[in-house]
């Protein structure tokens, strides 16, 4: 009972936090958008002979999973440094 009611909590802040964000942050820029598409184009101008060799869709998205655990990994390691100054820095005493 008590997890479900801190997990309803939890929910509720990341609900509001991320509800403001998307009412407050502007949409992406322009070059953003003109990027993703000049992606694709030169993805889909690689030739199908290169395709069957080099796997280039498992190896953009495989690259694009690292970028996205080096972030993650990077913000948790950002958070546990924001915590420490809280907290005073913990440790084993």
């Amino acid at each position: 009972m008590i997890v479900e009611w801190f997990l309803a909590l939890v929910h509720g802040l990341g609900a509001t936090v991320f509800g403001w964000l998307h009412d407050h942050l502007p949409s992406p820029p322009g070059f953003w958008t003109d990027a993703t598409a000049a992606i694709n184009t030169i993805l889909s101008s690689v030739p199908s002979a290169i395709r069957y060799f080099v796997p280039v869709g498992p190896l953009v998205t495989a690259g694009l999973a690292l970028v996205g655990l080096i972030v993650a990994l990077g913000a948790l390691r950002l958070v546990r440094r924001i915590l420490s100054l809280f907290t005073g820095g913990g440790g084993n005493a």
